[in-house]
C-alpha cells in the first residue's frame, strides 16, 4: 500500500493559546492512498502546534512565564532562551523586502550599547533612538543581534521591542500535563462541527484536480451518511495507590523440575581454624535435624561462618564428614575405598 499526503494551514490564522508562546492552529489533511483495488483519496481536519506571532519582549515572558520588562532575563534562563530563538525566524519593521533574518546572540542593553554618531560623538542607543521615529520603552532588556542567511557577513544589533516572531513556525516541543490538557478541549469536536469542518475544506479547495481524474477519483460535494454508532467516552478513574519498583524481587517459574534422586550425601563444614568439639557437636546436631526432616534446619545458627580457607578434615561418622576447604573453589571428587565414604577434597592454588 502506497499513502500520498499532505497537511495544510492558513498561515494568517489566530491561534488558540496554549501558553509558553504557542499555540494551536486548524488546518486539513488530504491523502492519496493507492490499495489493491483502486486509489482513494482521504480529507479530514487536523490540528498542529505552531510559535505565536509575538512581539519578542512577548514571546520570552509567555515563555519563561516571567514579565522581563522590568527584571530582564535571568542569566540561569539566557542559555535556554539562545537555543530556542536560534531555531526560529524573526522579522524587522521596515525590512520586509529583505525578509525574515535569524537569531546569534545577545548583545548589550540599550543602556550600555554605545556608537558613534554623524559628529563622531559616542552616545548610547537610547538617547540616539529618542530622536527618530522608534522610541525605545525597556532600555534595561539586552539587545538582539541577527542575520540574514544570504548576508553572513552583515549583521544588526535591535532592540528587542522591534523584532517579531514570523508567522507559521512549527513547535516540536513536548508539552506539559496542563498544556495537554488545554489542547485536548481544543481538538474535541462533536460529529456535527466535525462534518462542518471537512465540508468546508472542500467547499474552498474546490478538489477538481486533473490528475484525480486521472486516477479515476471524483469527490462529491456531499458525504455519504453510513449507520454507525457512538461509542460512550472513556472514563479515566485515579485511586491513591503508588506502585513502587521492587528491586531484587525474585518470580516464581511456572514449571517445576524433576529433582534427581540423591544416593549419597555429606556435610561440609567451612571455618578458618581448626573445629573444636562444640562446632562438631553443633554440625552432628544440623545432620540430625536434616535426616529427621525437621523445619528447624532453616534457623542456622550464625557462629558456622563461610570463610574458606581451610586445609583440614575429620570424619564425625560412617556417612557424615567435615572438610576444611581454602579460598580455592576446585571441588574434586575422588573415590577413597570401599569400607569408607566418598570425601570432597578443597584444593588451592
Amino acid at each position: 500500500m502506497i499513502k500520498i499526503k499532505n497537511q495544510s494551514y492558513p498561515k494568517y490564522q489566530p491561534l488558540e493559546d496554549i501558553g509558553c508562546g504557542r499555540g494551536m492552529a486548524l488546518g486539513f489533511y488530504q491523502g492519496i492512498v493507492l490499495g489493491e483495488r483502486s486509489p482513494t483519496i482521504n480529507i479530514n481536519n487536523i490540528f498542529c502546534c505552531f510559535y505565536q506571532n509575538y512581539n519578542l519582549v512577548e514571546f520570552i515572558s509567555c515563555y519563561l512565564n516571567h514579565d522581563i520588562r522590568e527584571c530582564g532575563i535571568p542569566s540561569k534562563y539566557q542559555l535556554i532562551v539562545g537555543k530556542i530563538l536560534e531555531t526560529l525566524w524573526f522579522l524587522l519593521p521596515c525590512a520586509d523586502e529583505i525578509g525574515p533574518y535569524r537569531f546569534q546572540s545577545f548583545h548589550h542593553s540599550a543602556n550600555g550599547h554605545t556608537f558613534n554618531n554623524n559628529k563622531n560623538e559616542q552616545i548610547v542607543s537610547c538617547s540616539h533612538d529618542k530622536n527618530n521615529i522608534y522610541i525605545i520603552h525597556y532600555p534595561n532588556l539586552p539587545l538582539i543581534k541577527l542575520y540574514h542567511p544570504d548576508y553572513t557577513n552583515q549583521t544588526c544589533i535591535v532592540p528587542m521591542e522591534f523584532i517579531t516572531v514570523d508567522q507559521g513556525q512549527l513547535s516540536l516541543a513536548p508539552f506539559t500535563t496542563k498544556q495537554y490538557a488545554e489542547i485536548k478541549k481544543i481538538i474535541a469536536v462533536g460529529p456535527q462541527e466535525c462534518y462542518e469542518m471537512i465540508q468546508s475544506i472542500t467547499n474552498i479547495q474546490s478538489i477538481t484536480n486533473e490528475h484525480l481524474k486521472n486516477l479515476g477519483i471524483t469527490v462529491d460535494n456531499e458525504m455519504l451518511m453510513v449507520p454507525a454508532r457512538i461509542l460512550p467516552q472513556l472514563q479515566i478513574k485515579y485511586n491513591d495507590v503508588i506502585g513502587r519498583v521492587q528491586i531484587g524481587k525474585w518470580y516464581l517459574d511456572n514449571r517445576f523440575n524433576k529433582v534427581r534422586e540423591i544416593r549419597t550425601w555429606a556435610v561440609v563444614f567451612i571455618n578458618q581454624h581448626e573445629l573444636d568439639n562444640r562446632q562438631i557437636d553443633l554440625t552432628r546436631d544440623f545432620v540430625q535435624k536434616i535426616r529427621q526432616g525437621d523445619d528447624e534446619i532453616l534457623s542456622i545458627n550464625d557462629e558456622l561462618s563461610h570463610h574458606l580457607n581451610l586445609h583440614h578434615h575429620k570424619q564425625i561418622s560412617n556417612n557424615e564428614a567435615v572438610f576444611s576447604a581454602t579460598n580455592k573453589y576446585d571441588i574434586q571428587e575422588s573415590e577413597q575405598s570401599t569400607s569408607r565414604p566418598k570425601w570432597l577434597t578443597v584444593d588451592r592454588k
